[in-house]
């Protein structure tokens, strides 16, 4: 199964059944309404059209839309259901609202979707979970009979010897990062129709808070819902008032959400005193302490110790491996996603700087090519990392990406596992036909390269589980980054070449695209690539680009890409430029891209 964002037209969804013994078997389905309906709902103030809230609920047995020619044997809603309205728009997110009306029943029951399946371009769904298929029904004539998909998941249900039904709704994004990242690295989370002591907990604290949760009864129902949703719009903001604790919310409420496996969080706070650790306070420009050439174990897996640290209001997160402790990165928050970066405390962060006049011994004057660019995406630091944006983990002087197939962090990854020492760093992880794997626990692979919607998602959930909080995965996959370009002179070496080569393809597709940089300035390749790097073209790049050169001052053109969002960055890739210029380090322009080494 892939991966595939809702559109309300088309069934994206999958249900599952599971039989004790037996296993899963799974259905192409929908747990969101048909965009129509919700459309012609608007005006109605989105009543007559819902979305379901992610939570657990009980079905059982009965006919959907009893007494009506469509009437048919399905499951019926059991209970008060939760639902987003939305009045504004197609779709539902946390600016629309939940129907929290006391005793208001839905009807969002569980039936067929009236539909051939994800290929065809509607189903029948006004906030009900649907399976595709077709039902035995008056409408349909007295010969016909339950069809596709939706006759086995009703034939399995009703040969079941039981009346009700469970049924938990997940996100596909937490469906995605259980399958990769497992049990052990994702964390519980409480949501409506969830149970016991961590419930407790939560209701507990609500209660303390002055927020009406009702009985610390352990049983998240309508009064939890309403006290957790208050509590979020005040203290978090409408953006991430979505009803389920995670673990920003739980941070909040000041409460722990253990591992799915039954662990506590690992990550420890506050971090304990080790007289053997030392951590730059940031006025160094060397960095903190390396690990010795002659450490212990230089072979064996690392194994970390993460700890976070709260000082002036910021965050910073930190590992520790063979008695050296070094900074990872600081909590950040970006739309509605938190993550780690290291850009405000560079000073901090290990692994060193790009030095392009040392590569130059080996790389030659692209070494000096790629600089200005390194300059602006991190001020040239191997150890640079982002975790907060749709890339989910990013990290290099270059910024590689993680979402990219074939290109960027996946790239040098497969490198990075082609090294003698990749045991070390990445030890659950492989090489399977010279594509990144995961190694299982069962002894078996995952493939972290399947492709879903043009992006790497595998990869990126194994490296960064969750957006919406910094979680124990995400700082080990950084620490296992960091701590390799830090220690290992191959792994820095790896980062630059691979840098170099995307240099030389982006400018050449470029050339190739009609962008007449063959012939002219260096100065101007230099800025073409740094503007493809970075995407500030946006689409339709190259037409854009033809025209910044063939203007009458190509290099203030194409410095207006993302002025207005990336001024600073601009003007220190300039800088940078001028400094090879004037410095006499590279004649850039002198040379011309097409010729020479650039040829």
């Amino acid at each position: 199964m892939n991966l595939h964002d809702v559109d309300y037209t088309h069934m994206r969804c999958t249900l599952g059944q599971w039989k004790p013994g037996h296993g899963f078997a799974v259905f192409p389905a929908s747990t969101v309404p048909d965009g129509a309906y919700v459309r012609s709902r608007i005006p109605h103030g989105g009543y007559g059209a819902n979305q379901l809230m992610l939570g657990c609920y009980t079905y059982r047995k009965g006919i959907h839309k009893p007494g009506k020619p469509t009437g048919h044997r399905a499951f019926r809603q059991h209970g008060f259901f939760p639902v987003w309205r939305t009045a504004d728009d197609d779709d539902y997110d946390t600016a629309d609202f939940v129907d929290m009306r006391s005793g208001f029943i839905a009807w969002d029951n569980l039936h067929c979707g009236w539909s051939n399946g994800p290929a065809s371009p509607s189903y029948s769904s006004v906030g009900c979970q649907v399976v595709a298929g077709f039902p035995k029904c008056t409408k349909r004539g007295a010969a016909s009979r339950d069809e596709g998909p939706w006759k086995q998941f009703l034939d399995n249900a009703y040969a079941a010897d039981q009346g009700n039904f469970r049924y938990a709704l997940f996100s596909g994004y937490e469906a995605q990062s259980m399958a990769v990242v497992g049990s052990q690295q994702m964390r519980q989370s409480l949501r409506f129709g969830s149970q016991g002591e961590i419930v407790r907990s939560m209701q507990a604290k609500l209660n303390a808070l002055e927020y009406d949760a009702g009985d610390v009864d352990g049983e998240f129902g309508f009064d939890s819902l309403n006290a957790l949703m208050t509590f979020q719009k005040r203290v978090l903001g409408t953006e991430d008032a979505d009803g389920i604790v995670g673990p920003m919310t739980a941070d909040a409420l000041g409460i722990d959400l253990p591992y799915l496996d039954g662990g506590v969080p690992a990550i420890a706070t506050p971090a304990a005193e080790d007289d053997d650790a030392e951590v730059d306070d940031g006025d160094d420009e060397s960095g903190p302490l390396r690990p010795r050439p002659d450490a212990e174990d230089d072979g064996a897996p690392l194994s970390f110790e993460i700890s976070k640290e709260v000082d002036g209001g910021k965050t910073r997160y930190y590992a520790k491996a063979n008695g050296t402790k070094v900074f990872i990165g600081r909590q950040v928050r970006y739309e509605r996603n938190i993550g780690l970066t290291n850009i405000y405390d560079l000073s901090m962060t290990p692994a060193g700087v790009y030095d392009n006049n040392d590569a130059a011994t080996r790389h030659g004057q692209w070494a000096h090519f790629i600089w200005p660019t390194a300059i602006g995406e991190s001020k040239a630091h191997f150890a640079c990392i982002n975790t907060y944006d749709r890339a989910r983990f990013t990290i290099g002087f270059s910024q590689l990406a993680a979402h990219t197939p074939d290109e960027n962090l996946i790239v040098l990854y497969r490198r990075l596992l082609a090294l003698p020492d990749a045991g070390r760093y990445f030890p659950d992880l492989t090489l399977v036909g010279g594509k990144v794997h995961q190694t299982l626990p069962s002894g078996g692979t995952r493939n972290l390269e399947v492709v879903t919607d043009r992006e790497l998602r595998h990869f990126m959930a194994y490296l960064n589980p969750d957006l919406s909080t910094i979680d124990n995965a995400e700082v080990v996959s950084a620490a296992r980054a960091i701590f390799g370009m830090m220690e290992s002179e191959e792994h820095r070496e790896l980062q630059i070449g691979l840098t170099i080569e995307i240099a030389r393809r982006k400018t050449k597709r470029a050339a190739q695209n009609g962008v007449p940089i063959v012939g002219r300035k260096l100065r101007y390749a230099m800025w073409v690539f740094d503007v493809l790097h970075q995407g500030r073209a946006g689409r339709g790049a190259y037409p854009k680009l033809k025209a910044a050169i063939e203007s009458s001052n190509p290099e203030r053109a194409l410095m207006q890409f993302g002025i207005a969002d990336h001024e600073d960055r601009i003007r220190s890739v300039k800088a940078s430029m001028d400094q090879l210029q004037s410095g006499g380090i590279l004649d850039i322009d002198r040379l011309k891209y097409g010729s020479g080494e650039f040829a």
